[in-house]
């Protein structure tokens, strides 16, 4: 693999970690730091209103970080949520390029000069991506699939992904992306997210994969851990899903409001989200059986004319009694695998 110089002509990455309650999960992650091959970084810890010794074992690692010439800066700020933490961190960046990975996730020794490599020789893509190792917080030393696999996600090497992107089709893992900060500064000139619990990588990539070309590399540079108190992790009631979707849909059309596009357009965007969040409600509300929201949603559907062959094989599917019976146990042995 070609290597390239770490001086300080070359180019700066800028890494801004938003933080949390991580004492014990962020080691991992800061060992990973301090072993990328490319040491030209500017790392920025965001401390979301921690109430742990979050600040104590950022600022323990500081001294050896610049030692190998990175730049360090550690910003705390009351709770206002991951959205709110990555909000506060862009607008400290000064580098060519930026990544954000989560606190308690990790980074392959060689990602950032991976990543850099390629946009250094491709000045037209905006955004280069990886794949992912996913990790359950049991057991950290071997991975249990890929974010690409696990996710159904395909077609990832398509250039242009915005619209999969508001599909939930396209890879919005944090860590996975690098984006060119010229080019982000561009779509988003005064650095600026809506401040939330979640759709903080929506509102990230949603403005570049409308403006430029991403490219996809298929090798696992970013290892993604599922605990079990996220926010990421799966739903276990309908209405915790509901919740979230609604959440991430409201994001997802605040951020095309915010894009600069024909209003004819837009609105049809917003079309496909809100058809894709009606049919996926519909989906969910029939694994957790709920005969009542399926019943409404179907309606809803209809009235909208959206044609889902899948959606009226489970509503007849739905009307047997057999398969409710069946759906019960496949949630009995979900909760319990």
């Amino acid at each position: 693999m070609e290597l390239l110089k770490n001086d300080s002509t070359e180019s700066l990455v800028s890494v801004v970690i938003p933080c949390y309650n991580v004492e014990q999960k962020i080691p991992k992650l800061l060992e990973s730091l301090q072993k990328q091959t490319y040491k030209n970084l500017e790392l920025i810890f965001v401390d979301d209103g921690s109430i742990d010794n979050t600040k104590e074992a950022i600022l323990h690692a500081f001294p050896i970080f610049e030692k190998m010439g990175m730049r360090t800066e550690y910003i705390y700020q009351e709770n206002r949520g991951p959205g709110g933490a990555i909000n506060a961190g862009i607008k400290k960046i000064t580098g060519d390029y930026l990544i954000w990975p989560d606190a308690d996730d990790w980074l392959n020794d060689d990602s950032i000069e991976r990543r850099l490599l390629f946009m250094e020789k491709n000045p037209e893509y905006g955004v280069v991506s990886s794949n992912a190792a996913i990790f359950l917080s049991e057991d950290i030393t071997k991975p249990i699939g890929k974010i690409r696999r696990k996710s159904g996600i395909r077609n990832e090497r398509k250039e242009w992904q915005f619209e999969r992107l508001i599909r939930y089709k396209s890879i919005f893992c944090p860590g996975c992306h690098m984006i060119r900060v010229s080019m982000l500064k561009k779509v988003n000139p005064v650095l600026d997210i809506y401040e939330g619990v979640r759709g903080q990588n929506f509102q990230m990539l949603m403005p570049m994969y409308y403006s430029y070309k991403r490219y996809f590399m298929n090798e696992c540079l970013y290892n993604y851990v599922i605990y079990s108190d996220s926010v990421s992790h799966g739903d276990d009631s309908f209405d915790k899903y509901k919740k979230r979707r609604t959440e991430l849909m409201d994001i997802i059309m605040h951020t095309l409001s915010r894009i600069d596009m024909s209003e004819k357009e837009r609105e049809c965007y917003k079309e496909i989200v809100i058809r894709d969040n009606l049919v996926n409600l519909f989906k969910k509300a029939m694994f957790f059986a709920q005969k009542k929201e399926m019943s409404d949603l179907r309606k809803e559907i209809r009235n909208r004319k959206i044609r889902n062959v899948k959606v009226e094989m489970m509503w007849l599917l739905g009307r047997n009694k057999m398969i409710w019976k069946l759906l019960n146990e496949a949630r009995h042995i979900k909760r319990n695998v």
